[in-house]
């Protein structure tokens, strides 16, 4: 998700956004991160292997879409593969990098497939706000 950065720079300076992931940002650091944290920015992308119901409950993917959340800013996820109660999270918009591949292939040749989610959540939440 780290490279996003430099995509959003790219194509969307004027969107203020937080890449809220630790390739981004140390872990120690989402750990803490709280409403002041998010305030500058007008969304947050964050993710992980997999978004289930735990991922609400002591994960930084839950604990940074709680904070966004209650900032009231948006909050879009890519996930290698989704579980049961992916739905707690109630994100803005979320892209499963396995959609229609086995997870032999997607184990593979991962990050294309990551690529074309973020993708696929990117013009689903442009033609959403548009």
């Amino acid at each position: 998700l780290a490279n996003w950065v430099a995509e959003i720079e790219r194509f969307a300076p004027a969107l203020r956004t937080l890449v809220a992931h630790p390739s981004a940002i140390p872990t120690k650091d989402l750990r803490s991160i709280d409403s002041e944290g998010v305030r500058d920015a007008d969304l947050v992308i964050t993710g992980e292997g997999r978004i289930d119901r735990q991922s609400g409950y002591g994960k930084l993917t839950g604990a940074v879409t709680a904070v966004a959340r209650s900032a009231g800013i948006p909050v879009l996820a890519v996930a290698g593969g989704l579980g049961e109660g992916h739905e707690t999270l109630v994100l803005d918009g979320i892209a499963s990098a396995n959609e229609g591949v086995t997870l032999a292939q997607a184990m593979s040749d991962p990050l294309p497939l990551i690529e074309r989610a973020a993708e696929r959540l990117v013009r689903a939440r442009a033609r959403a706000t548009h």
